[in-house]
């Protein structure tokens, strides 16, 4: 662009704002960069003091193609007769060494130098294009006064060169428009001129080239040649990509290099490309792809891989079905690392358009790899190197990082030296440079330290005009961040392109786009601001110049390549909800009125959701086909339907039954095609079971293979489908008998159809797996399992979304077997590819979790199983509402792990929550609801509710045994049951053993064993408490030699399973330590209960119950050893534990109260120990009752406190220990130790013809009426 100065800045203007960003985007159509040199703009004060002017204008003629000069009225810097000038005689001499041609001319201006040597001695100059302004246009006659000055000619002398040199450009002949009128008319003038000139020196790519493939690979060259000139070589990061592409060592796992946007990945890739792709190793294929430089998918990634692997290495396989491509990928890399070695660039992973891969037509299993990361192969051949670019917090990086498959190579900011070379290079595409003082203020700036900060404002600066660039650097220079730097911007484009007709149309167009989902159409946004065709003009005006440049377009829809634009733009123009709630409103009238299609689907109830039009949204959804497209269409989709149903409008599942139930009947009453009704139905079956909806999605399922069979005849795979699915729906509801029926002959009809390796066929024989699961057969479950697994790992590959659900299977068998470390294993596994292929909020990922959970639980991590159930419990309640199946299992395992910790009202208000969910969806007989009732019997039985713990422990086994039932029977003939009956057998035993019915406890163990044994094996840990709770009935028949080899093999299998430090080892130590304390090994036991208190403690805490045990028992034996104050100390510590937890009406104070009675007792302060021994007897006789063997234990304490006192108390003590003595004999029967030993006490007193006091009766009567003390352990014993 040469011109003189002062006359042509608003030419000048409407070059750089209205022509050039046109003629840049129809160059780049051509495969070619558009820049432009503007001759008076980037020579600074000291290189025109320096007299380097006319060389700098000459030189960058020399670096031009075409050749753009407009004149007017004045003539320019020229020698002017009469007049010295020094600094024009210096430059003239500098540049005359270089160009020895000007000696002669050394009269001229420098404009008419610049024309001369574009028209008569540069070699580089293709095209010259000449415009002559009217002097006399109307145009100039609306300058105002003061600025009329610079269009006049400066001076007669002046005035007959310019003439001189317009009559020589016109003999010339070169293309010349004379008199044009206006800015507006001169820059149409050198568009149309400078657009036939690319037409006939650079035709479009589609003109020259012969097929598709061609024109993008020209698209690609041309992506990568427009990033070279400006790259800043960072050499330690290309050192790192050459060393990992070229070096000896194996490398299996692709390099992935990250950093924020415009901090030069693309540059790096593309400079580095370019220097090795001439490698002349015919075994060695350097092949990129650059997914920024245009619309691209996965598959389209694919494809261009395997088509560049097909050429390089002449591979006579055809190139597979396009919706094959991304599944064959694994193998074509695999065949070209058997040929040669290849290196593959890919460029910006992170802006693959999802919406083109979701919409890929196939079976589910094609469907399934576009919606994860997997396709990448995580471990390569050895002459196999993936290389690939992304930003930090991608979709891909959180999924690539979950993965752990890669390598990284993080890019770091600029240094100042490298941002100095960034300005230089960028400004030179343009011949431009700042001076010192301008670089200063843009390498010391901290903003310019991120790379797009820095690129925004170089791109502003060269783009501003000469004059004002001081002013403009300080004024952008001031700006915090990118976001800030752009809110600069603004203005400037208000003024520019905001128009009377429209003088919002930068606001409304930014807000719009802004505010759209997935970004709008041209089409849109003239809808959107009411256009008419003169405004649509002015908008494409606004569009090329500015607009183009800051968006990225896919499928036809512009959206902002990066979040810094949108930011800013909700800083000016989105502050007020008002106008938030205004732009949304006219987005959702948009898409109101379009056809149905994903746009709209993705769009419409988004923008309705956003106004707050409930009415309007729950209209759209309910209609059957919306939501049909919606399920289907793939699981951004999904996740709208739930959480418009559950978050906005607030509608819970059996609702949702209801509603689409009743639509799918109308949809049935219609009369579709059969091929129709039978895919919306079972979709919709599909819905509603994953929403605990059974009941409705049987009944669709009915009909839909009721069509099928009469469609396509009894053995057709669709039928076989419909079988599975039932059979799926069989399973949640527990009716087992019917999902195995139709679970088979679904896998038996896929085997047939299918084949056996197909995976659907492994569908069915997971769920055969799952169900074997739930019956307790796990020695059954495990083959299908292991079966099914292989098939998924053999269709999808080892790393693929597939492989989390049936590795989660093999977890589940491992943790119920009581191989926990196995289970870790595989869930661990199975958690990072479901993290890789749905997120961290999908119904999957939650289900990883609670299964995480349940396994940290069983190994007695309490914090972190509530820790994975709370995640687990958000993510489900947040994306599928409250009243979700799901959500019953997972608020009854944290109420779980309450009851563990012994916060018992806490877990209760959880198990009420879980069985009305449970109730609601399943009835009153199902397994879950079972399983609840079970954990309220063990908190029943915690807080010495034993008859309510026994009553619901009989309706859990009830249910369980209707629910299980079955004729089959083991290899020895025993009728086979459910694991589970056996560990309710268990509680229930626990329960009598409290009361003291220690035959039916002990009869209750004994079947609980056998079952479990049976079930699970002789080694698992829900044997392990059958055995010591049986241990502990034998205990307290005193048939210790029994007992002992009991609580020595169930603390083996914990040992074994668990490790030494579980809490259930510590308890059966405890129980161990008791049974050494009752034979009188005391020093023994105490060691004993020591290593089990520590265990407790460090498990449960030093306030849980299970220490206030040990304590309590480690108080016995102090009493035994005679150090009754220690012994007090210990008694002390754990009654106010239990009080605290449980409250003074619990059992175990009544126990606690009755051993400290004996240390007072000790100690010589009988009135405390009475006090201690009434209280206790008013505990237990009102919590056990007045036959329980702890209630004679207390009996026999207050007797002996009485005979050691005066003899009138004997006749009561008399009276106690035969009352004491009839409770054990009964329970235990006449040998019992206790018996023998109180009997002797019995005939002593009796020697001194004492006799019972008659008036015993009335005593208990008495104590059976006394409230139970309550307050503090200090206040019930008056201390």
């Amino acid at each position: 662009m040469s011109s003189t100065i002062t006359d042509m800045h608003k030419e000048r203007e409407y070059l750089l704002s209205r022509t050039f960003p046109e003629l840049r985007t129809i160059a780049a159509e051509r495969g070619i960069f558009f820049s432009w040199i503007d001759l008076r703009w980037g020579i600074t004060d000291q290189q025109r003091e320096e007299g380097k002017v006319i060389d700098l204008c000459l030189s960058e003629v020399d670096h031009s193609t075409y050749f753009v000069c407009m004149l007017g009225e004045r003539y320019g810097w020229s020698k002017v007769p009469g007049k010295s000038d020094a600094v024009l005689d210096k430059t003239f001499n500098i540049a005359s060494k270089k160009f020895p041609w000007i000696s002669g001319y050394s009269d001229r201006s420098i404009t008419e130098l610049e024309i001369l040597h574009a028209t008569e001695h540069s070699k580089s100059i293709r095209r010259n294009l000449f415009l002559f302004r009217d002097s006399n246009s109307q145009w100039i006659s609306t300058i105002s006064p003061d600025e009329k000055q610079a269009y006049q000619s400066d001076g007669e002398v002046q005035l007959k060169k310019l003439n001189d040199l317009k009559n020589y450009i016109r003999s010339k002949k070169h293309p010349l428009i004379e008199n044009y009128q206006s800015p507006q008319q001169f820059g149409q003038f050198v568009l149309e001129n400078l657009r036939a000139a690319m037409d006939q020196d650079c035709p479009t790519l589609k003109s020259v080239l012969q097929s598709p493939i061609d024109v993008e690979k020209s698209h690609q060259v041309t992506y990568v040649k427009n990033r070279l000139p400006t790259y800043v070589k960072k050499v330690s990061a290309y050192q790192e990509l050459s060393q990992y592409a070229f070096g000896d060592s194996p490398s299996s796992q692709p390099l992935v290099i990250t950093g924020q946007s415009g901090i030069g990945k693309t540059s790096l890739m593309a400079n580095w490309l370019y220097e090795n792709q001439t490698n002349s190793n015919p075994q060695l294929l350097i092949c990129s792809f650059f997914v920024g430089s245009g619309n691209y998918s996965i598959q389209d990634v694919c494809l261009w891989l395997i088509r560049e692997i097909k050429e390089k290495f002449d591979i006579i396989l055809p190139i597979p079905d396009e919706k094959y491509v991304v599944r064959d990928l694994g193998y074509w890399i695999q065949l070209a690392s058997e040929k040669g070695k290849v290196v593959f660039l890919l460029d910006s992973i992170h802006k693959l358009d999802p919406s083109k891969q979701t919409s890929q037509e196939g079976d589910k299993a094609e469907k399934e790899i576009y919606k994860d990361w997997s396709w990448i192969p995580a471990t390569l051949p050895n002459n196999f190197r993936f290389i690939i670019t992304t930003i930090p917090n991608s979709e891909f990086s959180g999924a690539s990082a979950a993965r752990k498959f890669y390598k990284t190579l993080p890019l770091s900011p600029f240094s100042q030296e490298e941002k100095k070379s960034f300005v230089n290079l960028y400004l030179s595409r343009f011949g431009k440079s700042l001076n010192s003082n301008q670089m200063d203020t843009v390498v010391k700036a901290s903003q310019t330290e991120t790379p797009l900060f820095l690129r925004a404002l170089v791109d502003l600066l060269q783009n501003s005009k000469f004059e004002t660039i001081d002013s403009n650097l300080a004024n952008f220079i001031s700006a915090k961040n990118v976001a800030d730097l752009y809110a600069k911007i603004f203005p400037v484009w208000e003024k520019d392109f905001n128009t009377p007709s429209h003088p919002k149309l930068v606001h409304d167009t930014l807000s719009f786009l802004t505010l759209s989902r997935k970004g709008l159409s041209e089409g849109d946004l003239y809808s959107l601001l009411k256009m008419s065709p003169l405004q649509i003009y002015e908008w494409q005006i606004f569009y090329s110049a500015i607009l183009r440049e800051n968006v990225v377009n896919l499928n036809g829809r512009l959206d902002f390549f990066h979040d810094f634009l949108k930011e800013a733009i909700k800083t000016r123009y989105l502050q007020k909800a008002t106008d938030v709630k205004q732009y949304h409103n006219a987005l959702a009238e948009l898409f109101s009125q379009q056809a149905l299609n994903r746009r709209k689907l993705e769009e419409y109830p988004y923008h309705l959701e956003k106004c707050g039009k409930k009415a309007e949204l729950r209209s759209f959804l309910s209609n059957f086909d919306h939501f049909y497209f919606m399920y289907t269409g793939g699981s951004e989709l999904r996740s709208d339907l739930y959480r418009y149903w559950y978050n906005f409008l607030g509608v819970k599942n059996a609702e949702l039954g209801t509603l689409y139930f009743k639509l799918a009947n109308e949809f049935i009453e219609s009369h579709p095609p059969g091929d129709i009704l039978g895919d919306r139905l079972r979709t919709l079956s599909e819905f509603f079971s994953g929403i605990g909806q059974y009941d409705p999605a049987l009944k669709l399922l009915r009909v839909v293979l009721y069509t099928d069979e009469n469609l396509y005849g009894q053995w057709h795979e669709l039928v076989a489908t419909d079988l599975y699915l039932m059979a799926l729906v069989n399973y949640h509801k527990a009716d087992y008998t019917e999902a195995h029926s139709k679970a088979q002959r679904a896998f038996e009809m896929k085997k047939s159809a299918m084949g056996e390796d197909h995976y659907t066929t492994a569908e069915c024989l997971s769920l055969l797996g799952l169900i074997h699961k739930k019956e307790g057969n796990y020695a059954k479950a495990l083959p299908y399992y292991t079966q099914s697994l292989k098939i998924i790992e053999q269709t999808y590959g080892e790393n693929h979304a597939q492989m989390g659900e049936y590795l989660s299977n093999l977890g589940d068998l491992s943790r119920k077997t009581g191989d926990f470390d196995n289970a870790v294993k595989y869930y661990n596994r199975a958690q990072v590819l479901i993290l890789a292929s749905t997120g961290s909020n999908s119904l999957q990922y939650a289900n990883i979790k609670n299964l995480i959970g349940l396994v940290h639980k069983k190994r007695g991590d309490y914090d972190a199983a509530e820790k994975a159930y709370l995640e687990s419990i958000q993510i489900t309640k947040k994306n599928y509402g409250t009243d979700h199946p799901k959500c019953s299992e997972l608020v009854y395992n944290l109420a779980d792990v309450y009851r563990k910790r012994g916060h018992y009202d806490d877990a209760m208000k959880l198990y009420q929550e879980s069985m009305t969910i449970v109730k609601k969806i399943y009835g009153n007989n199902h397994p879950e609801l079972a399983e609840i009732l079970n954990d309220i019997g063990l908190v029943k039985k915690k807080q010495g509710h034993y008859d309510d713990a026994i009553a619901v422990y009989n309706e859990a086994i009830a249910i369980l045994e209707k629910t299980f039932h079955t004729e089959e029977k083991t290899e020895d003939g025993v009728p086979h049951t459910h694991h589970k009956i056996g560990i309710y057998l268990v509680n229930l035993a626990d329960a009598y053993r409290k009361q003291a019915q220690y035959m039916q406890a002990e009869e209750t163990y004994k079947k609980a064993i056998a079952i479990l044994e049976q079930t699970l094996g002789p080694d698992h840990f829900e044997v392990a408490d059958a055995l010591n709770s049986r241990a502990m009935v034998l205990k307290k028949k005193t048939f210790y030699d029994e007992a002992e080899p009991l609580y020595l093999r169930a603390l083996d299998i914990i040992e074994k399973t668990f490790g030494i430090n579980h809490p259930k080892y510590g308890l059966y130590l405890n129980n161990l330590a008791d049974l050494e304390r009752k034979r009188g090994k005391y020093h023994e036991a105490f060691r004993l209960y020591s290593r089990a208190l520590g265990i407790i403690e460090t498990a449960l805490g030093s306030e849980h119950s299970e220490t206030a045990d040990i304590l309590n028992n480690m108080g016995l034996i102090k009493v035994a050893l005679e150090y009754p104050h220690d012994a007090i100390e210990l008694f002390t510590r754990a009654l106010e534990i239990v009080i605290k937890e449980f409250g003074n009406e619990h059992p175990k104070v009544g126990m606690y109260l009755n051993n400290m009675g004996e240390g007072y007792l000790s100690i010589k302060r009988p009135e405390i120990s009475e006090k201690c021994f009434m209280e206790s007897l008013v505990i237990l006789t009102k919590t056990l009752g007045e036959k329980h063997v702890e209630v004679a234990d207390v009996l026999a304490n207050l007797a002996k406190l009485l005979a050691s006192q005066e003899t009138s108390k004997w006749p009561r003590a008399l009276a106690l220990y035969q009352r004491a003595i009839g409770i054990i004999s009964s329970t235990f029967g006449e040998a019992h130790p206790k018996v023998v030993k109180w009997s002797e006490l019995v005939k002593a007193i009796q020697k001194r013809n004492i006799t019972p006091d008659p008036k015993f009766s009335e005593f208990l009567q008495t104590i059976s009426k006394k409230p139970i003390p309550k307050g503090t352990l200090k206040v019930v014993l008056g201390l």
